[in-house]
């Protein structure tokens, strides 16, 4: 959702990745061309509105498992976007996993009641805690051998700082 603006958005992106075949370049030139074509042959004029209901339909795929990250960097307003995540659930039979960062979805400049919401949508929340040990010996095991052997011989001192940076982010 990093950069997200609207809902429209939120329904184009969920739309060109579940029909990957319906969204890329050929698919746009044919839809422009049947449009077209449709259009000269009938006198039919094809509003957004019609787009939008063939678009709902081949986004309607209930039962499936739908993930939505970085949910305090979506730049739409928070309360619309929940709610929309809400009717997904409710009328599409959708089940929604949010990966966010709730302490910055609450320092949000809006009219902001995160927590209010969270209470009657959100069903479970599961708190991410990183192990800093193993994320090194992770990122350690990508590198070259020589620095994989530094870090890991300086593993407690990498650690150690970390702590005492009170940074929550590893990428700091």
């Amino acid at each position: 959702l990093n950069g997200i603006q609207s809902i429209d958005q939120v329904n184009d992106e969920f739309y060109r990745q579940l029909n990957p075949r319906l969204t890329g370049d050929s698919a746009s030139i044919a839809s422009t061309l049947l449009m077209q074509s449709i259009k000269a042959g009938t006198n039919i004029e094809i509003d957004n509105t019609i787009k939008q209901r063939l678009k709902s339909k081949l986004t309607n795929h209930p039962n499936h498992i739908l993930i939505f990250d970085d949910l305090e960097r979506c730049e739409a307003p928070l309360e619309e976007l929940l709610g929309f995540l809400n009717k997904l659930v409710e009328h599409n039979s959708a089940k929604v996993i949010l990966i966010a960062n709730e302490d910055e979805l609450r320092k949000r400049p809006e009219p902001n009641n995160y927590s209010a919401i969270k209470e009657k949508l959100i069903g479970v929340t599961l708190e991410l805690e990183t192990s800093p040990i193993e994320v090194i010996k992770g990122a350690a095991s990508s590198t070259s051998q020589n620095l994989n052997e530094l870090l890991l011989r300086s593993i407690s001192s990498v650690v150690e700082i970390f702590e005492k940076s009170e940074y929550r982010n590893l990428r700091h």
